[in-house]
């Protein structure tokens, strides 16, 4: 399926970049089409995020651009595809027909709005029970060890995975602390494992291949069963996990023999979290924020051609989570130019020199 309310943001942005006349005869087209086709029939569903959107089927967006694009053929428009949403598996769905312009504004503003309140409350109920667990981690004032991790598969077949990609940061009680009663933390590992088996396959079409952008060390290239067992370790030992947006990758994880549950560990998930903050200020609303946008909200310094690298949005993802954990920016941005300035020098070391790896590692 395809939203309404996507498309509509996308071509119209779209248009307005070629210049201001094509972008208002976009949005006035888009904005006058329930009026010129009455009867059209949308469809009311559940997409990734649970909530009902309006939405229409991939066919109905292909004849809505060829027209539009026809319309406009002075212009010489050709509009870019729009993504297919992510369906919520087990989603309710109802097709409604509209007539005028006011019964589709009384759909988008009014009646999806009341279908999706309860599910918003239950949201916000799961994300403060979540956010609970979070803070009693650190209630005990002992050491403990965080791994975040992240997953990147091929986008044409989820079951074929990439990289694996996780860091690790030991939180160390400290007495005195200016900035609070917040512990010590410091990274204490970084690793991006390329899976070895699928170097073949390579992801352009909905998200940049990036496996050879990790900013953070040095990726080593494994089987499959060998960067599975090195992550299965350090998951063994670590006493919690941690993800943005985790339902996907812990499926991943699973298809390649690691189960965090059998393991015994926490986890918790950065979307989340940031969900109950948010629901402090928007009690009505409900956001599934990307990790690009709470890097940007939360003032942590990174180059968005980092990303989509598995180790780099590992390391990302437990940034964010410190500035979530009431961290400053610039303890956070401290942490990430120290590590830049460790992988400066790991890069300039000779790694045929075997008495100088061995000085290093240790």
């Amino acid at each position: 399926m395809v939203s309404w309310e996507q498309m509509r943001r996308h071509w119209i942005g779209f248009a307005y970049k070629i210049s201001e006349e094509t972008g208002r005869n976009v949005k006035t087209y888009l904005n006058k089409f329930v009026a010129n086709n009455r009867g059209f029939s949308f469809t009311i569903t559940q997409l990734y995020d649970e909530l009902f959107h309006v939405c229409i089927t991939t066919d109905q967006c292909l004849d809505i651009k060829r027209k539009l694009e026809k319309k406009l053929k002075t212009f010489e428009l050709k509009l870019p595809d729009v993504r297919t949403q992510e369906l919520f598996p087990g989603g309710a769905r109802q097709q409604k027909s509209v007539r005028n312009a006011h019964e589709f504004r009384q759909l988008r503003e009014n009646d999806v709005a009341e279908m999706n309140k309860p599910i918003i409350r239950r949201k916000h109920e799961e994300a403060q029970n979540h956010f609970v667990l979070v803070r009693n981690a650190f209630s005990i004032q002992d050491e403990k060890d965080f791994l975040a991790f992240d997953i990147e598969a091929y986008e044409h077949d989820h079951s074929q995975v990439l990289e694996i990609g996780y860091v690790i940061v030991r939180f160390s009680p400290v007495r005195h602390r200016t900035e609070g009663n917040l512990p010590k933390a410091e990274v204490i590992s970084r690793e991006h494992l390329i899976i070895e088996e699928n170097l073949h396959f390579k992801n352009k079409d909905n998200v940049p291949d990036n496996r050879d952008g990790f900013k953070f060390g040095v990726s080593k290239t494994l089987s499959l069963e060998d960067a599975v067992e090195r992550f299965r370790e350090d998951v063994r030992e670590s006493d919690y996990i941690l993800g943005h947006s985790v339902k996907h990758d812990d499926a991943y994880l699973r298809n390649i023999g690691v189960d965090l549950s059998v393991l015994g560990k926490d986890m918790f998930d950065t979307q989340v979290v940031q969900t109950y903050k948010e629901s402090l200020k928007e009690s009505e609303k409900y956001f599934m924020r990307g990790l690009s946008h709470l890097l940007r909200e939360y003032k942590v310094n990174y180059q968005k051609s980092d990303l989509h690298n598995a180790g780099c949005d590992a390391f990302y993802t437990m940034m964010v989570f410190l500035r979530q954990i009431e961290y400053s920016a610039e303890e956070v941005n401290t942490i990430i130019a120290s590590q830049w300035e460790r992988t400066d020098f790991l890069r300039n070391i000779d790694f045929n020199n075997s008495n100088h790896i061995e000085c290093i590692l240790v």
